[in-house]
């Protein structure tokens, strides 16, 4: 029989009944600490107390470090790329390495990038093409204006301006040639006619026809206006010359257009040149695709190419080199009506005109005539 008693230090009792001879009752108390016992047990304890703790420290950091690594950072990434959508900027993509949750995630994110740039493009298309539209619409409405004023101008000036001239030129068959009356009638004749040839160049610039095509040769056209420009050349010291292209270049245009285009390219490109130069006309076939505002897909152009090497153009008027009445020449020179009608003639035989310059090292002209086989 054994038991701890509650009072004790930790300790095993043992007790053996013994018989005496009278038949006395008696007993043997045999004494065994626990304290080693106990100690032991409750070092082990703590220790498999601590180890747990250490285990649960242990796989929390593991947790949290896995988290981190493999849920944090992409949802970061995520969450950064959203910041940058939010920005505007659709131009980055997320790695896409994983098959999971985040990883459709990401790809669902890249492929909404790829359609709002899209809709953003096809909106910043729509806003151009609506903006051009606009601005000839206004144009248009600038060219009505402008021809009902032309047209009225012309009737009330075209009478007065015969009998200015005639007189003037009265006057100077009267007078000789030396005399300051000679001379004065004939620089009234000169002014008359070239406000009348401005008259006509506005009435050309407000109800120019509509193109009469026909099959010709490009470059027979640029010969016929080098030809009549070459007395004007001269005597301002420029050389006119013709590049000729390496095959023919027939095409369905206006001749009479397609000449008043390339001869207002020329004059613009002698005039530059005060000092005297070289215009050169370079001809060629191309496949080209218009500028942005000319929704046009591509096709075959003639090209005509007029370079000069005047004193080239501010970057401040190129922009705006083709709008009506704009021009970079002395008052009393120009009207700033030839490029404007050379840009419309293009526009009205399915092309258009682009032109680089620079400041004292001249400017280049580039003439695009869409090729059609037959007369439209």
């Amino acid at each position: 029989m054994s038991w701890r008693r509650p009072d004790d230090e930790p300790s095993l009792y043992t007790y053996v009944s013994l018989s005496g001879p009278r038949a006395e009752r008696a007993a043997i108390e045999v004494r065994e600490s626990l304290a080693d016992e106990e100690s032991y047990v409750l070092v082990t304890i703590v220790q498999a107390a601590l180890a747990t703790a250490a285990l649960v420290l242990l796989g929390g950091l593991l947790a949290v470090g896995l988290g981190v690594l493999f849920v944090g950072r992409p949802v970061h990434r995520l969450v950064e790329h959203a910041r940058r959508i939010g920005a505007g900027d659709l131009s980055s993509r997320l790695p896409v390495s994983r098959s999971d949750e985040i990883g459709e995630l990401a790809a669902e994110m890249n492929s909404m990038c790829e359609r709002l740039e899209l809709a953003r493009d096809h909106v910043e298309a729509e806003t151009r093409a609506r903006l051009a539209t606009l601005d000839q619409l206004r144009h248009a409405d600038r060219l009505t204006t402008l021809g009902k004023l032309a047209s009225g101008i012309a009737h009330e000036l075209g009478t007065p301006l015969n009998v200015i001239t005639g007189h003037a030129q009265l006057i100077a068959e009267e007078y000789g040639p030396e005399s300051s009356a000679h001379q004065n009638a004939a620089i009234v004749s000169q002014q008359a006619q070239r406000v009348a040839a401005i008259m006509r160049q506005l009435l050309d610039f407000a109800r120019r026809r509509t193109p009469q095509r026909s099959l010709h040769d490009v470059l027979a056209i640029a010969e016929q206006t080098t030809g009549l420009l070459a007395p004007m050349a001269q005597r301002s010291g420029v050389q006119l010359k013709i590049l000729p292209p390496r095959e023919p270049l027939p095409a369905s245009i206006d001749p009479e257009h397609v000449k008043q285009a390339l001869m207002n390219l020329v004059m613009n490109a002698i005039q530059a040149m005060p000092r005297g130069g070289v215009v050169e006309l370079r001809l060629d076939r191309i496949q080209a695709k218009p500028t942005a505002e000319h929704d046009a897909g591509e096709s075959d152009y003639v090209r005509i190419e007029v370079r000069d090497n005047g004193e080239g153009i501010d970057p401040d008027f190129l922009p705006r080199i083709f709008e009506p009445f704009v021009t970079t020449k002395d008052p009393g020179v120009g009207t700033g009506l030839g490029l404007s009608i050379a840009s419309g003639i293009a526009e009205e035989h399915g092309g258009w005109i682009e032109v680089e310059s620079e400041l004292g090292a001249g400017s280049r002209f580039l003439l695009h005539l869409r090729v059609e086989e037959e007369p439209a």
